[in-house]
């Protein structure tokens, strides 16, 4: 996925208070797995320190606190606050469980569809966002660590997946 394409899907899932748009929006800022971000409750977002908390799935690094820009957490609070809190306060409750991969990648691919920019996964979120960080000068040491990568070799491998 281009640069431009991302801040536009960014743009596109910005306002709906809805839980998949919400979803793709973290992806987005965190650059964090599905699981991850599957997993994240209310308590997992400081907007004090303007931090939100990804429970690591794959490795010992991948349990991370990831900075995001004020901007984009007061979209989130502003957001969120709009949406039903579940009883488990996990953020992506449906209620009978927790929000599919089908479900979030229904926005993707309506968002995909509609600017006529092929097919892409969640996953490629996660590598454009590398890319994004490493476009704008960002170290690939910090990027590495945010992405929750075990080393910098699988950045650069996410990197260049992302540019080819």
């Amino acid at each position: 996925m281009s640069i431009e394409n991302f801040v536009n899907l960014k743009k596109y899932v910005s306002d709906p208070p809805i839980q998949s748009y919400v979803f793709v929006y973290i992806l987005i800022v965190t650059g964090g797995r599905f699981g991850e971000v599957q997993k994240l409750s209310r308590s997992d977002l400081d907007y004090k320190n303007n931090t939100i908390h990804l429970p690591g799935t794959k490795t010992e690094t991948s349990d991370r606190t990831v900075d995001i820009p004020a901007a984009d957490m007061n979209m989130l609070r502003k957001t969120l606050s709009k949406m039903p809190v579940s009883l488990s306060n996990q953020l992506f409750s449906t209620g009978v469980g927790l929000i599919t991969h089908n479900a979030v990648s229904k926005v993707l691919q309506k968002f995909c569809l509609e600017n006529k920019i092929g097919k892409y996964t969640l996953h490629s979120i996660r590598h454009t966002h590398c890319s994004y960080l490493l476009h704008n000068d960002v170290s690939i040491y910090y990027t590495s660590k945010r992405l929750g990568y075990k080393n910098i070799k699988n950045t650069m491998d996410a990197y260049f997946a992302s540019i080819r």
